[in-house]
């Protein structure tokens, strides 16, 4: 999707603005196909939230790449941030629910190596699951703000978000946090919100060349 570079506000003097995208169309797998648009998703997303919403990329777009390269960018956003700091992390791909430890149930990124079997029967943290997310990002951050878009399946579940939301109401919540940003500082737990593709336990698919979520981003933003 072409995007026109325009001039835009900057909120923060002293804060930056500072993204983690990733796409993973994964390989596929029994009961599974691989995702046809996921990285052409991440790399316009990334394209418009540099270009549109001066974010700055910690690096560029993390396209069908092993668990470990993701983990270790995921740290490196998180290091070192501060109050006035804003930091998004995107994933667009599968996501995979999978039991785990005392007949938990977690949701994962599908990564290029994904392997559900390491995962439920030697180490729950073999690959990046939803929870892992949240405490790296929400609960280890210093940041001011912290935004996590999970462009995929069960993506509702890391919030346990019961209904769908309208574009309307996507418009809503991503303003709401682009405002908050000013006011970041001040609250010293910070602002930590997710913005999902899906209710609890939905399913999302692909549409005209984009993740469903990702078109819609890509006019909202």
């Amino acid at each position: 999707m072409p995007t026109q570079k325009q001039p835009s506000q900057e909120v923060s003097s002293t804060g930056k603005r500072l993204a983690l995208v990733v796409g993973n169309n994964g390989k596929p797998e029994p009961g599974r196909d691989a995702l046809k648009y996921a990285t052409q998703s991440a790399r316009d997303i990334a394209e418009v939230l540099q270009d549109r919403c001066s974010f700055e990329l910690l690096q560029p777009p993390l396209l069908d790449e092993p668990t470990h390269t993701m983990r270790d960018a995921i740290c490196d956003l998180v290091e070192n941030r501060g109050a006035d700091d804003f930091l998004l992390f995107y994933f667009c791909g599968h996501g995979e629910p999978l039991f785990i430890e005392t007949e938990q149930r977690d949701v994962y990124l599908v990564s290029q190596d994904f392997n559900p079997q390491r995962v439920e029967n030697i180490d729950k943290d073999a690959h990046i699951s939803f929870s892992w997310l949240s405490k790296v990002l929400y609960e280890k951050s210093h940041a001011g703000i912290v935004l996590i878009m999970l462009d995929c399946c069960y993506a509702g579940n890391a919030g346990y978000q019961q209904e769908e939301q309208p574009v309307e109401a996507l418009k809503q919540s991503i303003q709401k946090c682009f405002d908050s940003y000013l006011g970041a500082a001040e609250n010293s737990r910070g602002v930590r919100i997710t913005l999902a593709a899906t209710s609890y336990n939905g399913t999302t698919c692909e549409q005209d060349g984009y993740s469903v979520l990702a078109w819609h981003l890509l006019r909202v933003l």
